[in-house]
Order: structure tokens, then C-alpha cells, then sequence
């Protein structure tokens, strides 16, 4: 029982890290749709947009898989 606690920690703490990765990311290419919407490059943007889209879903998907692990001191 002690190691499938082990595990479930683990698999938090991996998906944790990866919410943070994917928002990180997400806030970089937002940062990148401003820089060419001030250059006038739209569809820069416009690309830039679609990758800060995909990095946030992305994210809400690591953010409702942790919501679904248990936590092992409860179960």
C-alpha cells in the first residue's frame, strides 16, 4: 500500500509540473501574439494565437486529470 501512495504522489507531482510547463508556454506564445500584432504580422498572430490555444487546453486537460486522482490518505 505504501508504494501505490508513493506512486499517486509521484503522478501528482508530474502532472503539477506539467500545468505549470503547459502555462508557462501558453504565456510565451501570448507574449509572441502581441509582439507581432505590434509589428503588424498577423498572421503571425494568428499562429502564435493557435499555439497559446492549444498550450491553455493543454493545461486545463493536466488540471482536470489532477482533479481526478485521489488523494491516497483519503482513500
Amino acid at each position: 500500500m505504501a508504494r501505490w501512495k508513493e506512486e499517486i504522489i509521484l503522478c501528482k507531482t508530474d502532472l503539477e509540473c506539467s500545468e505549470r510547463w503547459f502555462k508557462h508556454q501558453a504565456d510565451q506564445w501570448e507574449t509572441r501574439v502581441k509582439g507581432a500584432k505590434a509589428l503588424g504580422n498577423l498572421g503571425h498572430a494568428c499562429y502564435a494565437a493557435k499555439q497559446a490555444f492549444n498550450w491553455h487546453k493543454m493545461q486545463a486537460s493536466a488540471m482536470q486529470a489532477l482533479d481526478q486522482i485521489k488523494d491516497p490518505d483519503l482513500s
